[in-house]
Parts: structure tokens; C-alpha cells; sequence
């Protein structure tokens, strides 16, 4: 693909500069073990948490647009383990 531009939509539409961009990430998780005769039943809980924000062009003409993606997850896990004798 060829992106060059010529002519009339030559500099200062040509390159485009790196826009200001907004990353955000945060997650957690554990596990948590209950010892109960004979067997085990473990927890796992995680959250997630994504926030995106990039700049982006929409032509030749510098018209920055914002798109937003929020992205919220829970997951939990139950295992259960039994000792065979």
C-alpha cells in the first residue's frame, strides 16, 4: 500500500506526527485454599481493567479522533481436589 501523498495533500499532510496516546491497565488475582479432610477446594479471583484512548487520523486533512475503550473483567475459578487413598 502506498501511502505517499502528492500534490495538494503533499506537506503538511503527508507524514503524520505521533498523536499523544492513553494507556491504563490494572489487574490483581490470588488464590485462596481451604484444607478440608480429604480434599482441597481452592478460590481464584482476578480482576482486569483496561483503559484506551489513542489519537488516530481520519484523512489527509489533521483531524484527530478519539476512540475509547474501556474494558472492565472479573473472573473467578473453583477447583476442587480430592486425596485418593
Amino acid at each position: 500500500m502506498n501511502d505517499t501523498r502528492t500534490g495538494r495533500y503533499a506537506a503538511p499532510f503527508g507524514t503524520t506526527d505521533a498523536e499523544r496516546n492513553h494507556y491504563k491497565t490494572d489487574m490483581i488475582g490470588g488464590q485462596i485454599d481451604y484444607q478440608l479432610d480429604g480434599a482441597m477446594l481452592s478460590y481464584l479471583p482476578s480482576y482486569l481493567y483496561l483503559d484506551a484512548r489513542p489519537l488516530y487520523w481520519l484523512s489527509a486533512i489533521h483531524r484527530p479522533t478519539r476512540r475509547t475503550t474501556t474494558n472492565s473483567r472479573r473472573n473467578f475459578a473453583l477447583r476442587a481436589r480430592a486425596r485418593v487413598r
